[in-house]
């Protein structure tokens, strides 16, 4: 189709009558023969789009189709076919939960105001708004949770259980040296520069931290963007829970 944006269908009253439930019904199936994704999810994209993702694999490297082309979909109105579309297009997004936030999950209570509060943010997020997004974390993530105290090591490692991890590669590695070169990461953050790089190859529409130092830091992401832009990604949305307790 070649249009990485949604097409506004016009029905003609002349030739063959065909109602709008069949109409939206052969637009999706038609959509679908378009995913071109190798992993979830499998988001219907123009086929320029499938090209990207395929040169892009046979370097190791795997992209979410909404990191091609944007929040792909259709524009149609109809409550009755709304929630069918969302189910058929798989339009959940992907977060990458840093080490940090399952650190504020399994934390003590305290008399800090400040951290008492993020930490019933962080929870509140967790069981309220992390059903609507897709999880992922990385070994480096199970390998920092497992340090410190035994048993809330143990209650953090819980929780990863169920979370996909993503795999480490050699692209990553390379946008690790690229960040600690070219930004103002200091070389004592080579994991924190990980954990933005493993969420950025693997096209993940969000990463969510408590790391305010190097990772949701504004200065340092003005630069990692511009990093990410020349060689060739999209840099993820980088928040705190607060930041994702909309709609």
């Amino acid at each position: 189709m070649g249009s990485p944006l949604p097409l506004r269908l016009k029905i003609h009253p002349d030739g063959h009558q065909i109602s709008i439930d069949d109409l939206v019904d052969a637009t999706l199936k038609l959509t679908l023969l378009h995913h071109g994704s190798l992993k979830s999810p499998r988001l219907p994209i123009p086929l320029f789009g499938s090209d990207r993702i395929a040169y892009r694999r046979l370097q190791g490297i795997y992209l979410a189709p909404q990191r091609v082309i944007g929040n792909f979909g259709f524009k149609y109105k109809s409550k009755k076919h709304k929630g069918k579309i969302k189910s058929l297009l798989h339009m959940s997004e992907t977060i990458y939960i840093e080490t940090s936030i399952f650190g504020y999950l399994t934390a003590r209570s305290t008399k800090n105001l400040i951290l008492a509060a993020n930490i019933e943010v962080t929870r509140d997020w967790w069981t309220n708004y992390s059903g609507f997004l897709e999880l992922y974390a990385s070994q480096l993530v199970v390998d920092e949770a497992a340090l410190g105290d035994e048993e809330i090591a143990n209650q953090r490692l819980s929780l990863l259980q169920n979370i996909t991890l993503l795999e480490p590669n050699e692209a990553a590695e390379q946008l690790v040296i690229q960040f600690l070169e070219k930004s103002n990461l200091p070389p004592k953050a080579a994991n924190d520069a990980a954990h933005i790089a493993i969420a950025t190859v693997h096209g993940m529409d969000y990463l969510l931290t408590w790391n305010c130092k190097h990772i949701a830091n504004a200065q340092i992401q003005k630069k990692l963007t511009q990093i990410c832009f020349d060689f060739g990604y999209q840099l993820p949305t980088i928040c705190t829970p607060y930041e994702l307790m909309g709609e």
